[in-house]
């Protein structure tokens, strides 16, 4: 009996719980939502099952809260009249009812994945539809959102359906985001759209930027993680404005309207990744004009007309320079003697590893196939705002570092004898292009160089030149080695391969006669003192080995060597390396 008594509380116990959950809207005529008298169980509050079965028409006059909210009979309305109301359930409309949603504001909120369901297939209208849901929102039927959509938690699934924004919405992401489990969910925008991101989570963005070109009205930022990835490529109609946070472009394009501009970019807030950002503005005789605030400022005399401005942040290569990770494309209809010049702007990190304070400007006109060094005016490094001397005309330009390629120094001889506690330095250039002053540099290691001294006189085209320069303190008893340096104003510079010299009246062990050409072989005579056995290497200037060989030589008289020249180009410059496991020699040739 006892069982019997126990099961017969549990059941009334699950009746009543049924009752509870079964809380419905008993009356025919109409009535307000705080109406108690007119639900069964009283008014409705959060978590509780509502059912309004009548064909009446229910207004809502306060804040409203409910579980599972179902309206079943057609006509039957539920009147929201500007008020806010709380679900934590799904919302199923049954034949042909419907919800007047006016100005109010329909909360989603329940702990579980909810649902949204219109059995006769109609649109279901919302005016603010906040979405605050971990387990998140899936879209059985269309739904169309006229004022403000705000997701705080959770991912707005839509599913099979179409969710459809009217012009001017505003959305604002905190902590989620539209998504589309099938491939039949589509997001419609019916003009621009204000979209703002405010959250702490790492997001990406997804339906609320379809894959095709969304127009917006603002796009905000202000979220911290800094990850904030663009999913298509997107039409901003009013401002791109950074409170905080990040945005990669994500492979994709940005285009400012002619009145739109980027406000609040910073080092830590910005535009970054593969992708570019535009916008294209009437320029007539610009004076310091940076369109959008791209950050490129333009000046010229003349009218350049409608002109497409590009940025990027791809660092841009050449032979001889590394770029910056920022580049601008400057497309202007009139680009013929413009006398312009561009004021750049860059952040920090966008330096990519290159000496703020030896950055140069490089251009393209050939969209980066080749680029040429162009001189910098101005620089201000506590800004990081470099100004260009005067262009004609306007394409693709960066900022970046020389790379540290040498070319070869044209040398006749180069060798170092020590005289009296000094080293004596002698150089012959070859005759060559007119060149800036010689810089001598030193090490002890033969690998790392120090600038120690330069020779003021400037090599003269077309003419040889003799030079000399003393070492007066060189380090004591041991090997020093020098080597040439002549640099250019944009940065580049040639260079010799580097002599020994010892720095006491120890006398050589190793002599090498300058080298003469004969046919495809090179004779060179070699008189070694200590070892009979000398080593012989040809290499360019870029150290490539192109013959090595083991010779004998007689002791204390001249051998003649035959050096073979194999694969080696016209009119280069290369090095004959001699070497007796003490000594090292180094003659320069042309081939």
């Amino acid at each position: 009996m006892l069982k019997y008594f126990y099961l017969l509380i549990l059941f009334i116990l699950l009746s009543e719980c049924r009752l509870h959950s079964q809380t419905n809207w008993n009356f025919d005529d109409n009535g307000n939502w705080d109406a108690s008298a007119k639900w069964s169980k009283g008014v409705p509050a959060a978590g509780i099952s509502t059912t309004i079965n009548k064909n009446v028409k229910v207004t809502l006059n306060t804040t409203g809260n409910c579980g599972l909210l179902t309206i079943n009979n057609s006509g039957a309305v539920l009147d929201l009249s500007s008020n806010t109301i709380n679900i934590s359930g799904n919302i199923n409309l049954n034949r042909a009812s419907n919800i007047f949603c006016n100005k109010s504001n329909v909360i989603l909120n329940g702990p579980y994945l909810q649902t949204i369901t219109v059995n006769d297939g109609s649109t279901l209208t919302f005016y603010d539809l906040t979405i605050n849901n971990v387990a998140g929102i899936k879209l059985n039927n269309n739904i169309r959102v006229v004022h403000k959509l705000t997701i705080l938690n959770g991912e707005f699934d839509v599913f099979n359906s179409a969710i459809t924004f009217a012009n001017g919405v505003e959305i604002t992401c905190t902590g989620g985001t539209i998504t589309a489990s099938s491939t039949k969910g589509v997001v419609n925008f019916e003009g621009v759209v204000d979209l703002v991101y405010n959250t702490t989570n790492s997001i990406s963005t997804g339906k609320e930027l379809p894959y095709d070109n969304t127009s917006l009205r603002n796009l905000t930022l202000n979220h911290r993680v800094l990850l904030l990835f663009l999913n298509s490529d997107i039409t901003i109609n009013g401002n791109l404005i950074f409170n905080a946070g990040n945005l990669n472009l994500n492979e994709h394009h940005i285009t400012l309207c002619p009145s739109c501009s980027i406000t609040g970019e910073t080092n830590s807030n910005k535009i970054y990744g593969k992708g570019t950002v535009s916008t294209i503005r009437n320029l007539d005789k610009p004076d310091s004009v940076n369109a959008g605030n791209l950050g490129i400022a333009i000046t010229s005399h003349a009218d350049l007309g409608k002109t497409i401005i590009i940025r990027g942040h791809e660092a841009q290569t050449g032979t001889n320079f590394t770029g910056i990770k920022r580049y601008y494309k400057i497309i202007p209809s009139n680009n013929k003697e413009l006398n312009a010049i561009l004021g750049f702007y860059f952040f920090e990190s966008e330096l990519n590893n290159q000496a703020k304070d030896k950055l140069s400007f490089f251009y393209s006109t050939n969209e980066g196939t080749d680029w040429s060094f162009m001189e910098t005016k101005s620089r201000n490094l506590g800004n990081n705002y470099f100004r260009t001397s005067e262009l004609s005309e306007l394409s693709r330009i960066t900022m970046g570092n020389y790379k540290e390629i040498p070319v070869p120094l044209p040398l006749l001889s180069f060798e170092g004898i020590y005289e009296e506690g000094k080293i004596s330095l002698y150089w012959a250039t070859a005759p060559a292009e007119n060149g800036d002053n010689i810089l001598v540099e030193r090490s002890i290691n033969g690998r790392s160089f120090n600038a120690f001294n330069s020779v003021n006189k400037k090599c003269t085209k077309n003419r040889s030149e003799k030079f000399s320069l003393a070492d007066d303190n060189p380090p004591k008893n041991s090997v020093v080695y020098y080597r040439l340096k002549q640099s250019s104003e944009n940065g580049s510079f040639k260079t010799s391969d580097a002599i020994a010299a010892r720095s006491n009246n120890f006398s050589s062990e190793l002599i090498v006669s300058p080298p003469e050409h004969n046919g495809d072989e090179l004779e060179v005579k070699v008189k070694n003192t200590g070892n009979l056995i000398v080593f012989v290497e040809i290499t360019n200037v870029f150290n490539s080995v192109y013959y090595s060989q083991i010779y004998a030589t007689e002791k204390n008289e001249f051998t003649k060597l035959n050096v073979k020249l194999i694969n080696l180009n016209k009119g280069e410059m290369y090095f004959l390396k001699v070497s007796n496991g003490k000594d090292n020699v180094v003659k320069i040739f042309v081939y």
